[in-house]
């Protein structure tokens, strides 16, 4: 692929603090011919920011809404004006590495490919330079749905995390689109309906995406509602898909996300009505007690004293163990034998 192959999705909710660093790292990049940026109704003077940050750049399109849409509907709207092959995702928090697209785009055979994340907590952290692809995997819809449920106690490593760019013609000829009805997960969805209608979703080795890594955006700081919208989008696409691995793999995670919900919903009940009512309210469903109850005592046990120390700071997604079994690539190219 040529220069300028690439349209840039950010959308972008009261990100004064961080969009100057997510729009100047894709502008960086030769090929981005657009940064499109979704102002989702901010009201601290994002957009104004995100202009400075372009230093008059027309690659930079601004569009705002009136009123928040959410990231699914922001990323809608990207993809709709998107007039390249290729579109990335950027979350207005994050960065992406010099080099990050040259050498994504070099590697070959893939409607969606993402790279290594580099999670960090200070907004200082550097984006660096990405290393070219040394090897890549692909992944089906079953790994993915069977890693995006989180382990307890554990560093956040669920793939649904994952930035890829993707084949601009793909999305269209499969009429893909994010569920704007979600608040939680949309990015997960998306993934998932792409890997059920086919999609062939590859991993590279690089490290070419940071991220800003916040203690209030973690899924337990999410609402019962929310919770709830992820279970049901999960269901519909598990209605789609034929008996198999990877219908078991997306029935599982479902499962974890409702336990999920219902935990929420007795935390919620408990405040409103009383411990005792909300414990009530648990045992007529007597499906969810037991997830919900092993909830009750991790949380128990993580309020004590030698809760697990917090992951390093800066930490990766993935590890090289991800890639133990694949080919070689050598500039985007597969070798033989």
């Amino acid at each position: 692929m040529g220069n300028r192959v690439v349209t840039v999705v950010i959308s972008a909710f009261n990100a004064a603090l961080t969009i100057s660093r997510a729009v100047s790292s894709a502008l960086a990049s030769p090929e981005v011919r657009s940064v499109i940026l979704i102002d989702d109704a901010s009201d601290d003077g994002t957009g104004n920011v995100a202009q400075i940050a372009a230093e008059g750049s027309p690659r930079l399109r601004i569009t705002r809404n009136e009123v928040n849409r959410g990231p699914a509907a922001g990323r809608n709207r990207g993809f709709e004006m998107a007039d390249t092959e290729v579109v990335a995702i950027l979350d207005a928090d994050d960065q992406v590495a010099s080099g990050r697209f040259t050498h994504l785009l070099n590697c070959d055979d893939w409607d969606l490919i993402a790279d290594n994340i580099r999670f960090s907590r200070t907004l200082e952290c550097d984006a660096g330079d990405a290393a070219p692809v040394r090897r890549t995997r692909t992944i089906d819809l079953s790994e993915f749905a069977s890693r995006n449920i989180s382990r307890p106690g554990q560093p956040r490593g669920e793939l649904g995390f994952l930035k890829p760019i993707i084949k601009t013609d793909f999305i269209r000829a499969h009429r893909l689109a994010y569920d704007e009805t979600l608040r939680l997960g949309e990015d997960f969805i998306f993934y998932a309906n792409a890997l059920a209608c086919g999609a062939r979703f590859r991993l590279a080795d690089t490290v070419g995406y940071i991220a800003l890594e916040r203690e209030d955006s973690l899924s337990g700081k999410h609402r019962t509602d929310e919770l709830i919208a992820l279970a049901e989008a999960g269901w519909e696409l598990i209605a789609t898909l034929p008996p198999g691995p990877e219908r078991r793999a997306m029935q599982r995670y479902n499962r974890a996300v409702e336990i999920k919900a219902r935990h929420r919903r007795l935390l919620d009940e408990r405040r409103q009505l009383g411990a005792a009512a909300a414990m009530i309210n648990l045992l007529a469903t007597p499906r969810y007690v037991p997830g919900v109850l092993t909830g009750i005592l991790r949380d128990k046990l993580a309020d004590r004293p030698a809760s697990p120390q917090p992951p390093p700071n800066p930490r990766l997604l993935l590890d090289s163990s991800d890639f133990l079994e694949d080919a070689t690539i050598q500039n985007g190219n597969r070798l033989s034998g």
